[in-house]
């Protein structure tokens, strides 16, 4: 869990104890504080066996220790490419495709790469920072494709597709509002 608490914990991370989600007192269970930026937590993600902590400008990844009572370390920190949507981060094939600051990226390991390099101009260009922030997206496993949907400031409801498959990127406008999407949907 992140960003969690009575008072906002903006930059820590919460885990239960193993096995019992319900059990935060556990000796297994555990918290962690990212004190080495003012960046804030704006999702989590699983990509292979990591946890994956994204903030507006890092990517932080965790891998299990072993250890019951610190059954998480955080070690490696990517500076300088984060994530902008929380509702963007979309499960992909084990990893994570998400909209960064001035891109869309897929993590492969721990490395984020570009996958939006036929789209980012179209895609930064009718969307502010403001309205990518409240984008969304799902994997559409039916068409081997990624669906992102963003409204502008005209209220126009766009929707950016990346075909994982074919690599091909595809742009839609809906005259209804999407508000939400799910595995296969349509």
């Amino acid at each position: 869990m992140a960003d969690y608490g009575s008072t906002r914990e903006a930059n820590s991370v919460k885990w239960s104890k193993e096995g019992d989600p319900s059990d935060w007192t556990d000796s297994t269970a555990g918290s962690n504080t990212f004190l080495q930026s003012d960046d804030y937590i704006t999702g989590l993600g699983k990509v292979g066996a990591s946890l994956v902590v994204y903030q507006r400008e890092n990517l932080i990844f965790g891998q299990r220790t072993g250890i019951a009572t610190a059954p998480i370390s955080f070690g490696r920190t990517r500076g300088g490419i984060g994530c902008i949507a929380p509702y963007s981060i979309v499960d992909v094939r084990g990893t994570n495709a998400f909209f960064g600051r001035k891109d869309v990226y897929i993590i492969d390991g721990e490395s984020p790469y570009s996958i939006g390099e036929k789209i980012r101009d179209k895609l930064f260009s009718v969307a502010t920072s403001t309205e990518l922030e409240k984008a969304f997206g799902y994997n559409n496993t039916l068409q081997n494709e990624v669906r992102w949907f963003v409204t502008d400031a005209s209220d126009n409801r766009l929707c950016f597709v990346w075909n994982y498959q074919l690599n091909e990127w595809y742009y839609y406008n809906y005259s209804d509002t999407i508000s939400s999407g799910g595995r296969g949907a349509i």
